[in-house]
């Protein structure tokens, strides 16, 4: 007859190399995770920068534009007298007004909001000068 073996008893870990490696298992597996969490911030954080930066660039482009058709406008119903003209310029200047006070909003830098805050009183003052 065949005698089965009784079960190993589970030795504690005397062993002092099976504890260190215990050990350097558990704080690596502990700083993989740290910095995974790190990396999962970072990537979050610069996805949301990424996308304001895209949008601001946007704004830049439509207040250039805006800019370029209102001053157009403005000289081309002063040269001629053509109201067209002047219709142009007040279907224009809500645009101007809106991108700039949504790039003011859109940035979280109080040096750069202050520049595009700078843009709207001059773009305010202009705005009168032409009127």
């Amino acid at each position: 007859m065949i005698k089965a073996n009784p079960p190993a008893k589970l030795k504690p870990l005397n062993n002092p190399p099976l504890r260190w490696f215990v050990a350097v298992l558990c704080i690596t597996s502990l700083l993989i995770l740290i910095l995974g969490w790190f990396s999962w911030q970072s990537y979050k954080e610069w996805q949301t920068t990424a996308t304001k930066v895209v949008r601001l660039q946007e704004l830049i482009g439509i207040i250039k534009t805006s800019d370029e058709i209102l001053t157009m406008s403005a000289r081309m119903a002063a040269t001629t007298g053509d109201l067209t003209w002047e219709k142009r310029y007040l279907n224009f200047e809500p645009s101007l007004d809106s991108a700039i006070k949504e790039a003011v909003q859109t940035l979280p830098y109080e040096k750069l909001s202050h520049a595009f805050l700078k843009t709207d009183d001059a773009n305010k003052a202009l705005v009168a000068m032409e009127k």
